[in-house]
Order: structure tokens, then sequence, then C-alpha cells
């Protein structure tokens, strides 16, 4: 994220891990081993003395010494600390590199250091380890409108065996998408992806391929409108209750409110006056079709008597 002078907006996460990178270069013994990296409490501890300075009514001074400050961490990190970041995804361990690729997500880029950080990242998508591989898309997708360039190697990766490594491909594609209606396409495609989301614990958290695609289809309306036919088919295959099912229902209202399909299946869920999750979701696809919807008002009526 820029601002109107070209500068990242800061993270407070970021200044953190800042002051504990940079801590050592600063201190009287830079030249020394380090006992230890400086704690993140410690380093949360600085933050907070920063941020107090910086109000509306703070003294002039105090304010200007900590904007300087920040400003002078920015750059640290940007200039002499990103290449070094950038070499560790090199580094034989693969914890490493992961810790790499979250770290460059965190801290972000600066137009003119851009192309050389996304060709960095492009190039681990080699790497043979499939979770720093879904770390690249996840950083590149955190990077925003400046990793365009990496985004045929984003759509290669739609066909990697991992289902881990599909998920961040479609997401950093999406995130694309506002800016490039030309990838509409690709992204309808990920409907069709195997990814089965399960209880896996390794897999937490996280969300299938086909959920991510519809999460961005949903958010651009009719000009999503050719997604339809896989919706319906995505909605029709999926047991009641599932989860996929829902979305695709949801996501129709959104990109093909004219679609019988979702008021059918909300006029059916306001017949289950005895299962209150029903007549939730049969209201929310209601609400979602607007005037779409009004073949169910009558359905509406019986509820209320």
């Amino acid at each position: 994220m820029h601002t109107a002078f070209g500068f990242r907006s800061f993270s407070w996460t970021m200044v953190v891990a800042a002051l504990a990178l940079l801590a050592p270069l600063q201190s009287p013994d830079a030249q020394e081993p380090s006992k230890g990296d400086l704690s993140r409490a410690d380093a949360a501890k600085r933050v907070k003395d920063i941020k107090e300075k910086l109000r509306v009514g703070a003294k002039s001074d105090d304010a200007l010494q900590s904007l300087k400050t920040l400003e002078a961490i920015a750059d640290e990190l940007h200039e002499r600390m990103q290449p070094r970041i950038a070499d560790m995804l090199m580094h034989r361990d693969p914890v490493v590199r992961r810790q790499a690729l979250i770290t460059i997500g965190a801290i972000g880029v600066r137009p003119d250091s851009a192309p050389q950080v996304v060709y960095s990242l492009t190039q681990s998508l080699k790497d043979p380890d499939p979770e720093a591989r879904a770390l690249v898309l996840w950083t590149l997708m955190r990077i925003g409108r400046h990793s365009k360039p990496a985004l045929p190697k984003a759509i290669e990766a739609l066909k990697d065996l991992d289902p881990r490594v599909r998920r961040g491909a479609i997401a950093m594609i999406g995130g694309h998408l506002p800016d490039d209606k030309e990838l509409m396409p690709v992204v309808i495609s990920a409907l069709d992806d195997p990814d089965d989301l399960g209880p896996d614990e390794k897999s937490a958290g996280l969300s299938s391929v086909r959920y991510i695609a519809m999460q961005h289809l949903g958010g651009h309306k009719s000009a999503a409108k050719e997604a339809a036919p896989k919706l319906v088919k995505i909605a029709n295959s999926r047991k009641e209750d599932d989860a996929d099912q829902w979305f695709a229902l949801r996501t129709l209202t959104l990109v093909a409110p004219e679609n019988p399909l979702p008021l059918k299946t909300a006029r059916g869920w306001l017949k289950n006056k005895d299962r209150p999750p029903d007549l939730v979701k049969a209201s929310i696809l209601l609400l979602g079709l607007g005037a779409h919807a009004k073949d169910a008002v009558p359905d509406l009526i019986a509820i209320v008597k």
C-alpha cells in the first residue's frame, strides 16, 4: 500500500520486527556476537514509546524524532536489510526460506526495488518445498500491483500437485482481477479445482481453491456472470449443508441473481420452520437476490403467520 507521496504505509508489526533486527546494528557492541535477539516484548515496548509520541497534541520535538526514527527504520529495512533477506530464499533450511518469505511480505516493497524482489520470488517458485512455494504466492499477493510480472508463473502454479500452492496461486491471481479483467476466465476455471479442504490439521484455517475463487468472483458481481454454470454445478453436486454448496449459492446471488437456483433453494429452506439455520440461510440468499426474490414473498408471509 502506498500513500500519495509514494511511500509504503507503516505496519506496527513491521516496526516491531525492524527494531529487533536493527538493535544489534545500533549498539556500540555491534561487532561482538549477540547473546540473543532482542525479545519481541522489548521491541513492542520500543514501538509503544514511539506511538505515544505520535499524537496530535504531542510536543513537536517528540513527534519529529519519532517520525525520523520510523523513516530510518524503513530506509534500513528497504535499502540494507531487504537484499539480505532475499538471499535467505536460497538458504539450505526450508524453515529459514519460509520465514524469509513471510518477512518480505510483512515489509513490502518500494517501487524501485519491486522488480528485483518479484524476480527473486518468482525464482523461488522452483523451491522443492511445497509450503515455501505456497508462501511465495501469498507473498506476491501481499506485494499487490507490483507483483503483476509474476502472473504467468502464478497461472502455471494452478497446475501444481500440492493444493496449498494452488490456493496461493488463485489468491494472488484474484488480487489482480480488479485491474485485469482478462484474468476472469482463469479465476472461473479454478472452480473446477479438485481441492477438498478437509479436517487435516496442517490445513487448518485455510480455504479451498474453489472457495477462494468464489470470494474473488462474488466481489465482481455481474462482471463474473460467466461463472454461473460452474457455480450451479457445485451447488447441485454437494451434500446439503456443505460449505461449498452454500458459498456457491451465495456467490450466484451476487454474480447472476436471475439464476433460478438460489431462489428455488431458499424457498425450499423456508419450509423447514423447525430448522432455524435453514431459515437464516434462506433469508441471506433472498436478501442477496433483491428484486429477484419477489416470488418468495408469500413464503415469508406464511412464516410470519
